[in-house]
């Protein structure tokens, strides 16, 4: 994601003679006319900028995505703005200049109507929270798998982009000429009303049945998006539309953590910055991981490729009950007890994601750095002494064998007395059988697998990739 940084000349200085004359400032009654006006001329210009740089995301998104399905190559890198392939052309960074310009034109220095941004700065704090929330709208509603060529899904994901975009282009578009509106008669240039902030109503039911005809019995596991398809496409870009209309009116401040509010990206807040009680010094949730704790559980990822890639997707599965990590989704807890043994630091994008129940990453490089051999290394939480194993239908029961060397076989065909599973919640078979139903029991290191999607190269061609893991304690 491209970071778009802006000083505006002259901000400081006339913003120190504001405060300067601070007793003059308070006491005015109202605005005067044409400072009224300046501001409606500021906020229309904003709004203007604004949409026209989400409307060139989203175009140069789409085409990027089309032209990547045309030549079977994965789609990841559309989602990426600034990218090659996003930008091919390299006109985006000009599209930006030119917005903020114009921005920096039409909202004078101590104009109220900047005093919404972070800094004062309107283009430095929309454009790129708009780059954030479209590309990771992109990710969930278009995907970054390799559709192989296969037509019928590459008309299906056509139709999803067309409806995604028509849904959020709309719901800004109708959104602001609300808030224009309300601005003709107004002396305070705020947040967005929230009656203006529009659903996209019209978009939202010409998607419905376009997304239904394109895609007949297509799931969005087949095109690499969103499940249950296709309403949380819908839905997830009715949300980044809504979310980004009120961001082209006021960008709040980064939150206080400790100030007993969430904010957005705080998972937690309980009035304090103290961690170890359950809500970290960051607020991010602690917990989430399995007790009480034993020894540090080491899970080593390998990866076989055929060839060099320079992107992958990895999900590593884990008996919650024997183990766990601390933390929950992308927080900075999870992203600690994950390490990428190659390349350098610098040398490529990385991103976990602990469901509970396992662990998504991603890593993206610009450069074929990774190879076969051992590629991560995840440190979880262990609760259970390795030793033990488990069953496969329920993973809170443990000791399936009985500790004498049986084998796993001998614990599927002849298990012995499961005196910790509760004999009410037995399936099929005898109150004597160790696990319900199959009776199969497995090690916890059987019961850590991984599996690989989404592997390309730095040209986004496909890489056939498998991998194993090695979990030690």
């Amino acid at each position: 994601m491209n970071i778009h940084w802006r000083v505006q000349p002259g901000r400081g200085s006339r913003m120190a003679a504001l405060v300067a004359m601070g007793s003059v400032v308070v006491g005015l009654a109202a605005p005067a006319a044409a400072d009224v006006k300046a501001s409606q001329k500021c906020r229309s210009t904003i709004a203007k900028g604004s949409s026209s740089v989400a409307k060139t995301i989203l175009l140069n998104v789409d085409k990027c995505h089309g032209a990547q399905n045309k030549i079977a190559a994965d789609g990841g890198p559309c989602n990426v703005i600034g990218s090659t392939q996003f930008d091919p052309k390299a006109k985006y960074p000009g599209v930006l200049t030119k917005n903020d310009a114009s921005i920096d034109k039409a909202c004078l220095a101590g104009d109220p109507v900047l005093g919404n941004f972070p800094g004062d700065d309107a283009s430095g704090a929309i454009f790129p929270a708009a780059e954030q929330t479209l590309g990771g709208n992109s990710v969930v509603t278009l995907g970054n798998g390799n559709l192989g060529g296969d037509k019928n899904l590459i008309k299906c994901a056509g139709a999803v982009a067309k409806s995604r975009s028509g849904i959020i282009n709309e719901i800004i578009k109708s959104s602001t000429k609300c808030q224009a509106g309300i601005d003709k008669t107004s002396l305070v240039f705020g947040a967005i009303d929230n009656g203006c902030v529009d659903a996209g109503a019209k978009a939202v039911a010409k998607a419905t049945p376009a997304i239904a005809k394109a895609c007949p019995s297509i799931s969005g596991t087949a095109i690499g998006v969103c499940e249950p398809f296709p309403q949380c496409v819908i839905d997830s870009s009715v949300q980044s539309g809504q979310s980004l209309a009120r961001t082209i009116y006021s960008v709040p401040a980064a939150p206080v953590c400790g100030d007993g509010t969430i904010t957005y990206p705080e998972q937690c807040d309980d009035t304090n910055t103290t961690s170890g009680d359950g809500c970290s010094a960051s607020c991010e949730i602690e917990g989430n991981t399995c007790s009480p704790l034993l020894a540090p559980r080491t899970v080593t990822v390998s990866i076989t490729a055929d060839r060099p890639f320079a992107g992958v997707d990895i999900v590593v599965d884990y008996p919650q009950f024997q183990s766990g990590i601390p933390g929950t989704g992308q927080s900075s807890l999870v992203q600690s007890r994950t390490a990428v043994l190659q390349g350098l630091p610098g040398d490529y994008l990385f991103l976990a994601n602990d469901r509970e129940t396992d662990l998504k990453m991603g890593l993206a490089a610009g450069a074929d750095v990774f190879d076969t051999g051992a590629l991560l290394t995840l440190s979880f939480d262990g609760c259970v002494a390795l030793s033990e194993n488990i069953c496969n239908r329920n993973q809170n029961v443990i000791g399936c064998c009985n500790g004498d060397g049986d084998d796993i076989a001998g614990c599927e065909f002849a298990p012995p007395a499961c005196t910790t599973f509760p004999l009410g919640t037995i399936g099929a078979g005898s109150p004597e059988d160790c696990c319900p139903s199959d009776n199969a029991c497995v090690t916890q290191a059987n019961a850590t697998p991984c599996t690989v999607s989404g592997a390309v190269d730095a040209v986004g061609n496909p890489v056939t990739v498998s991998c194993s893991v090695l979990v030690t304690q």
